[in-house]
């Protein structure tokens, strides 16, 4: 089932245990994940203007959430075995790190001089950030081989992209149930997207709340005529985490068959 995984294995086990064996085989290309999203999340930071203003600071989060959780899978996907996977995804969501304490140290409100992104609330957005990107080389490493797997990272950058964008295509599913069924589906729509809990560790300093902004009530039923439960900051990130142990747990059945 997992031929190539277990030729990686076989043919130096010592080397691909080893710190130097690691970087000889995933060095470059875990230099390169952390190159490029630090060039790309702090050149939307640098390219955003005014960041004294919590909207700006709200659309560099939301570009380091997309990052992630585009790019992190298709990183991992080039690994040849499930350490080096995660080892590439985690140079993305380290260097994301980076972008969120420069946003902590050099953004702040003009009105105030407090920062738009606080100290607890990047750490609290770096560990939706890690679950993001767990899942999708979770998905990842379930694909047999190497142009599986990349066909795997596109799949699932594209159910992230679809699940950070429910309040734009939930209204027909809102509008077509009631009740207990409606409540069902805000609740999904809610919990499942990152952003709303990007959003909420953000909310004591930005004071946004996505489904109560105005230029919203045109957009999505979600808190115009469906009223959402209260998003706390670490749904996402348990929603994505039993996404990404169900997807493990997948895998290694696979193995064993």
């Amino acid at each position: 089932m997992c031929g190539d995984d277990q030729a990686n294995s076989s043919v130096a086990p010592a080397e691909t245990l080893s710190i130097r064996g690691l970087f000889a085989r995933d060095g470059v290309a875990i230099l390169a994940a952390a190159a490029v999203t630090l060039v790309v999340e702090l050149g939307v930071f640098f390219l955003a203007g005014g960041l004294g203003q919590p909207e700006a600071a709200l659309a560099v989060l939301a570009a380091v959430l997309v990052w992630v959780a585009m790019s992190a899978p298709v990183f991992a996907a080039g690994g040849a075995d499930g350490f080096g996977a995660v080892l590439r995804a985690a140079a993305v969501v380290d260097a994301s790190a980076v972008t969120l304490l420069v946003l902590w140290i050099f953004a702040r409100q003009a009105e105030t001089a407090e920062p738009c992104v606080t100290f607890v609330a990047a750490a609290k957005i770096y560990c939706i950030l890690a679950v993001v990107a767990m899942a999708g080389v979770s998905a990842v490493r379930c694909a047999r081989s190497p142009a599986g797997r990349y066909a795997a990272a596109v799949v699932f950058a594209v159910v992230m992209l679809a699940a950070m964008s429910t309040g734009f295509w939930t209204g027909g599913l809102l509008e077509s149930t009631h009740g207990t069924a409606r409540d069902m589906v805000v609740s999904w729509a809610v919990y499942i997207n990152p952003f709303y809990s990007v959003a909420s560790a953000t909310v004591a300093q930005t004071f946004f709340v996505w489904h109560e902004a105005p230029w919203m009530y045109g957009i999505t039923l979600i808190g115009n005529t469906a009223a959402p439960p209260p998003v706390p900051w670490y749904a996402a990130g348990i929603m994505w985490g039993i996404i990404a142990c169900i997807l493990a747990a997948t895998r290694l059945v696979r193995r064993r068959l």
